[in-house]
Order: structure tokens, then sequence, then C-alpha cells
């Protein structure tokens, strides 16, 4: 198996990980309730609680972050799979 074909295995194996975090129950309630947290925290605070305003908001573009780039690693299976075809093809 070449470099080309392992990196792509192992996207396959990412994309597969990241599927199953987003789909567990544990997590999904962790970034459903500490958005909602986070976002009560930002809407309550006084005009001079800066800095508690920012944190929350911080923090929730981070869960968004991170809720991205696992669906990113998710997305990534099609083509994974499409290469890893392709290189079948051509052996």
């Amino acid at each position: 198996m070449g470099l080309r074909q392992r990196d792509f295995h192992k996207d396959l194996q990412r994309s597969s990980e990241a599927q199953a975090l987003l789909e567990n129950p544990l997590l999904q309630e962790f970034f459903e309730e500490t958005e909602k947290d986070c976002v009560q925290q930002w809407i309550t605070t006084k005009a001079d609680q800066f800095n508690e305003r920012e944190a929350a908001y911080q923090l929730v573009n981070l869960l968004r972050k991170l809720r991205n780039d696992l669906e990113i690693f998710v997305d990534q299976k099609d083509y994974a799979l499409q290469q890893l075809q392709e290189m079948g093809k051509e052996d």
C-alpha cells in the first residue's frame, strides 16, 4: 500500500471517528447545553462585564468551530473513497 493510499485510509478512519463523535448523545448534549448556557450568560451580562461577555462569545465560537471541523472530517469520506477507487483502477 502506497503512502497516498494510507493517507486516504487514515481519512476514512478519521471520518468514521468524527461521525461517531457527532452522533454521540453525550457530546450532543454537551454542545447544546454549553452553547445555551454561554448564550444566556452573554445576554445577561451587564454593560461593564466586557470580559465575561467576551469569554462567553469566544466559547460559543469555539464550540461551533469544533463541530464544524468534525463535520469537515466526515465530509472527507466521499473524496477519500473516490480516490481509493481510482487508485484501485490503476493497479
